[in-house]
């Protein structure tokens, strides 16, 4: 009986391939830092162990292409979640990165079950899966949710302290012409400028209401509309629930 393994050639390290491997190392490292962008290093991390294990080992091709969608896109909604404070993607793609990363697991002990003299990679593959699986889900939400509530509060309180100026700038207006704005473009017009945008990331609305207007912003999809009424300035700025 023929080795089914004969063909498999181990991996040949040479001083070459370290210079190499060390100067691509270091590329993605400086890219890294200057995008600020983690996910950069991280892509690097997977893509080239998913290749190794494609080309060195049995290991199952679709459970490795399934490991490495899951990994990575767990991997970059923990960045966004932990490190930017965005919760967005979590909520939205996690449970698809979830379960490509279980995909995956299940295609490697498949090939383990099903192929007894199979390597012990299959295990190991899987075991990996598993644990980043169940890793994420008990540290990143944790982590995630300070971060996001920081990083909501730091967006309001910016709002905030630009909504205050435009309020200052339309009274300068009233004062000056005898009149709030008709409707935003009349503001724009004004102003000759665009109404600048909120921190997260839409702009302010205006609305002329009779001798008053009201200038609001929205906080997010599950966030509400943030309203200043000009005719009872004392309130302040209060939430409009969805």
């Amino acid at each position: 009986m023929t080795d089914q393994r004969a063909d498999v050639r181990p991996p040949q390290f040479s001083l070459r391939a370290m210079l190499v491997s060390t100067a691509i190392f270091a590329a993605v490292l400086g890219l890294t830092v200057w995008t600020d962008a983690p996910e950069i290093a991280l892509g690097a991390a997977i893509v080239p162990l998913v290749l190794l294990l494609w080309r060195f080992t049995r290991a199952n091709r679709a459970g490795l292409v399934f490991f490495a969608i899951g990994a990575y896109l767990l991997g970059d909604l923990a960045v966004d979640w932990i490190y930017r404070g965005d919760a967005w993607g979590a909520f939205m793609l996690a449970p698809f990165g979830s379960a490509a990363l279980g995909i995956g697991a299940i295609a490697f002990l498949h090939t383990e079950i099903r192929n007894k003299d199979a390597s012990a990679v299959h295990l190991t593959c899987a075991a990996a899966a598993f644990t980043l699986l169940v890793a994420w889900w008990v540290f990143v939400p944790p982590l995630g949710r300070p971060a996001a509530e920081k990083e909501w509060a730091r967006k309001y309180a910016e709002t905030m302290s630009t909504l205050r100026s435009l309020v200052q700038e339309i009274e300068t207006i009233e004062a000056t012409t005898g009149r709030y704005p008709k409707d935003e473009n009349d503001w724009v017009a004004i102003r000759g400028a665009p109404v600048p945008e909120t921190e997260f990331g839409v702009p302010f609305a205006y609305r002329s209401i009779g001798e008053e207007y009201e200038l609001s912003f929205i906080t997010g999809f599950f966030g509400g509309i943030h309203t200043y009424d000009s005719g009872t300035p004392e309130r302040g700025v209060y939430k409009i629930p969805w």
